[in-house]
């Protein structure tokens, strides 16, 4: 993951851990609070296919 400004971006690493499968929503919460504590909103893009799918899957970026 890699924020800057307003845009949090989303990349898949191959190294993700077996688990809940919400790892990439609290990953994603965190860059995002990181960026904008006020909790202003923050565009979050993926950098390749597996990132956008995942983020597709929990409704976290927009549809493109």
């Amino acid at each position: 993951m890699h924020a800057d400004g307003d845009v949090v971006t989303v990349a898949a690493d191959g190294n993700a851990p077996a688990g809940d499968g919400l790892a990439v929503v609290r990953a994603v919460a965190a860059a995002v609070w990181a960026v904008h504590p006020d909790r202003r909103p923050a565009s979050v893009r993926a950098s390749d296919d597996t990132a956008r799918d995942a983020l597709r899957r929990w409704s976290l970026t927009e549809i493109d």
